[in-house]
């Protein structure tokens, strides 16, 4: 039998901004937004905190939507 040496394999990071995006689009969806609406407030600078605070509110997803955009 050989002895070979093990190479290490590159680790492959994900870059901050993707997982912040991922994050973001999660916590939209779990606000109760459709995945479209996840996806433009995700990638947009919507406010999370305020849709929290106008979901908690009882406010309708679309006018928190036209709000916080």
């Amino acid at each position: 039998m050989e002895d070979r040496e093990i190479q290490p394999q590159p680790v492959r990071r994900v870059p901050e901004d993707v997982l912040i995006r991922r994050w973001r689009l999660q916590q939209f969806y779990r606000l109760g937004f459709d995945a479209d609406a996840a996806r433009q407030l995700a990638d947009s600078q919507a406010d999370l905190s305020l849709a929290r605070q106008l979901v908690r509110s009882d406010c309708a997803l679309e006018t928190a939507r036209a709000i916080i955009l």
